[in-house]
């Protein structure tokens, strides 16, 4: 009976799998270049990937990124060169298979370790649904941009560490390599990934390297083995990219080409205070409260400041301790932005599912909290790392592609937990009852449905916040809501 259940399992994520394939072909049938002409980073680092084993590589300012800027796309391009296919035919099936991967597999299983529950079939087909459709208009998932791939590297690296957290480390040394390599290149991905990354590792050493767990180790030099066997295969990525950054990066660097370091992109972006809330397609939204600290602090000198000025860090600490509230609202509009997955014509229809997953994922995770310990047990590392995605954008300067990790985090919580199926029966059932002509209504024992009030409160504090925000923008028809998708 086990084994029957293994196999019915399998074969559902076999299917899931196929479905977010198929979607991926769909997707792709109308899109040609993966954001050729459309996307800045894929126009500049398409002529690096196309130049790079002809003798002279084209530079592009993505290459900041690193190795997996290039890395496999590279490959994947030389590949359609040598069957005689189309230049992006071997990318796109890349894409279709990491959006699968994320979608079908690694979030519903790091969702049914954390809750403890059973993934049903049909939940999960749902949640490929939602992703798909909420993500497509960012460009994540089309656009040949490391976003994709740093989230599909994340989302493997926590599924690695959680079967890592069960196994007997002293009889896995190859699997521990391979977590440790696995955690070198999530390290790697986009900028906000690195912190995420960080924060694996440590679940892990939390786990496995603690003095109370060695106790546990027939040998303890098993365990230190274990630990240099993990740190072995994270820094081999790094070590590759630095290489990577040292002869290939650098020297074009000395040359003239303009390639800013990440570190220099992040200082200039809180530098500059002035942080736009970008929403891709939609009209960009402007940050009016940094713009007047920058104009009380710098008074007569505000345009010239405006224009090319750059804070240094004790300079933002400064304004920040100067003005608290005003930096925390502007960080929390940021939180808000991460949780509306409007689409591209800020759909209301969008809207309401963000900002019902929200609710529902706090809820979930409300529900299971009956006490300090619940809160404080080692998976919360595991969901602080997703929530720390989000830390750049909400300070620095917020795009919706760079928080798909929370967001497919909180779409799982909400929607593959029996929570919310379980409260939309007895919602229904309280409906039934209100209305019922057959039965006497005795509103003494009729239980109010509470948490549906607070659902509803929750959702128009929301919507009325981004209305808010989207008012910044100016009187402008594009930027009405509209119903549908």
């Amino acid at each position: 009976m086990l084994v029957k259940d293994v196999v019915y399992k399998k074969k559902e994520e076999i299917i899931s799998f196929c479905f977010a394939f198929a979607l991926m072909i769909w997707l792709f049938t109308s899109n040609k270049t993966m954001g050729i002409g459309y996307s800045g980073d894929v126009t500049d680092i398409w002529k690096t990937i196309t130049s790079f084993y002809s003798g002279n590589i084209q530079p592009s300012y993505v290459l900041y990124k690193g190795i997996l800027s290039v890395y496999p796309y590279v490959w994947f391009y030389e590949l359609s060169k040598i069957f005689g296919v189309g230049s992006w035919s071997f990318i796109k099936i890349f894409h279709c298979f990491l959006f699968s991967y994320v979608s079908a597999i690694g979030f519903p299983y790091i969702v049914s370790k954390l809750l403890r529950i059973e993934i049903k079939f049909w939940r999960r087909i749902l949640l490929i649904l939602l992703m798909f459709i909420l993500w497509k208009p960012n460009g994540a998932l089309q656009y040949m941009m490391i976003d994709l791939w740093s989230l599909f590297l994340f989302v493997l690296a926590a599924s690695a560490v959680i079967k890592l957290s069960e196994k007997d480390l002293e009889h896995h040394k190859i699997f521990t390599f391979l977590v440790g390599l696995i955690l070198g290149f999530a390290s790697l991905g986009s900028g906000q990934y690195f912190l995420p990354a960080i924060i694996l590792t440590l679940y892990v050493l939390v786990n496995k390297f603690l003095p109370s767990n060695i106790k546990n180790f027939s040998k303890k030099s098993a365990a230190f083995l274990s630990f240099i066997i993990l740190f072995s295969g994270i820094m081999i990525p790094r070590a590759y990219d630095n290489h990577f950054e040292k002869t290939i990066v650098n020297p074009m660097r000395e040359n003239g080409a303009f390639i800013a370091k990440g570190v220099e992109w992040a200082e200039l972006g809180i530098g500059q205070a002035k942080r736009r809330y970008s929403l891709f397609w939609e009209p960009t939204i402007p940050n009016n409260r940094s713009l007047a600290i920058i104009k009380q602090d710098k008074g007569d000198d505000y345009e010239n400041f405006a224009k090319n000025g750059v804070y240094n860090k004790k300079e933002v600490l400064h304004l920040i301790l100067k003005h608290p509230v005003d930096f925390i609202t502007s960080w929390c509009n940021g939180f808000l932005l991460t949780v509306s997955m409007h689409g591209e014509h800020r759909s209301v229809l969008c809207l309401f599912i963000s900002y019902t997953a929200l609710f529902l994922a706090l809820y979930a995770v409300f529900k299971r909290c009956k006490n300090l310990k619940d809160i404080l047990s080692k998976k919360l590392l595991i969901i602080l790392s997703f929530i720390s995605v989000i830390i750049a954008p909400c300070l620095n300067h917020f795009e919706a592609r760079y928080v798909i990790a929370f967001q497919g985090l909180f779409l799982c919580l909400a929607f593959l937990d029996n929570i919310f199926w379980e409260g939309l029966k007895r919602f229904k059932l309280f409906l039934k009852r209100l209305f019922s002509k057959s039965e006497h209504l005795d509103f003494k024992n009729l239980k109010f449905p509470y948490p549906f009030v607070i659902y509803l409160l929750f959702v128009i504090m929301c919507f009325t916040n981004y209305a808010a925000l989207i008012e910044n923008v100016g009187v402008d028809p594009s930027i009405l809501f509209n119903w549908i998708y």
